[in-house]
């Protein structure tokens, strides 16, 4: 037990108290990231489909699983006065874009060469689609900048 006249945040240091909370932050997000799935969250894309398959009585045990830990995490942040961070998702959304930027232009047809030889007609039928792509990610990149 704890004496009377300690705070459970005076248990910690400025930077302990940081780790603690990213720490938590980390789970807190991978825990709604599967809460989502098991919400019905769905991904479909030209080139995947992410989804999740579970049978319902594992549903329903990662459910309350999700839920208590959740709720723990909670009490602990409320115990260590841990604070609530507001984040703009334009920052993340800006870096993805930037990554897939980078990305995209490796590759193009002269790039693809580091992986082999390339037919003399892949540049000509890829790399302006490529290109598009590319300057549509830069694109999105600078309006989620702003």
């Amino acid at each position: 037990m704890l004496e009377r006249n300690i705070h459970m945040n005076d248990l910690l240091n400025p930077t302990q108290k940081n780790l603690l909370r990213i720490t938590l932050r980390r789970f807190e997000e991978n825990l709604l990231h599967a809460q989502a799935w098991l919400d019905g969250n769905e991904e479909k894309g030209a080139l995947y489909l992410r989804k999740l398959t579970l049978p319902v009585k594992r549903r329903q045990q990662a459910e309350t699983e999700i839920r208590a830990a959740l709720d723990l995490i909670a009490k602990v942040s409320h115990d260590f006065d841990l604070p609530t961070e507001s984040e703009n998702s334009a920052a993340l959304i800006r870096a993805e874009m930037s990554i897939s930027w980078a990305d995209l232009l490796d590759s193009r047809a002269g790039e693809l060469k580091r992986s082999g030889a390339v037919h003399p007609e892949l540049s000509d039928v890829l790399d302006p689609s490529i290109q598009g792509l590319a300057r549509i990610a830069l694109a999105l990149t600078g309006i989620f900048s702003e």
